[in-house]
């Protein structure tokens, strides 16, 4: 092959793994999530933590984790959360992907009260 031909073939494979990695972050970004685009599940809430990023986590009674992103940043506060939310069920919203559920919570209702929501 000469210089011509390697140098577009490198082109190439670098335009498709450049195209591959921009499809791959897209496809796990979280974007305006719909109610009908998520899983809805009933937990009951053992832990409330503060995360990295603002984040808030919530571990259910089977040590399985939720999140809400950027929560502290978006007025939630963990001592409130945890005085309404500790040892109670939650009804929380999670958007899907291709291949999963994220742990990412769009929406969360405590006792009939809407804590959170990302649904417009």
């Amino acid at each position: 092959m000469d210089a011509r031909k390697t140098a577009l073939a490198v082109i190439g494979g670098i335009a498709v793994i450049g195209l591959l990695i921009f499809i791959g972050i897209n496809f796990f970004l979280i974007n305006d999530p719909k109610p009908e685009e998520c899983e809805v599940k009933t937990i009951t809430i053992t832990s409330i933590e503060e995360g990295s990023g603002y984040d808030i986590y919530f571990t259910d009674s089977t040590g399985e984790r939720y999140y809400i992103n950027r929560g502290l940043e978006q007025g939630l506060e963990l001592k409130s959360l945890k005085k309404i939310g500790l040892n109670q069920e939650a009804i929380i919203h999670l958007p899907k992907f291709a291949i999963g559920v994220s742990e990412h919570i769009a929406q969360m209702v405590i006792a009939d009260s809407l804590i959170y929501t990302e649904f417009e």
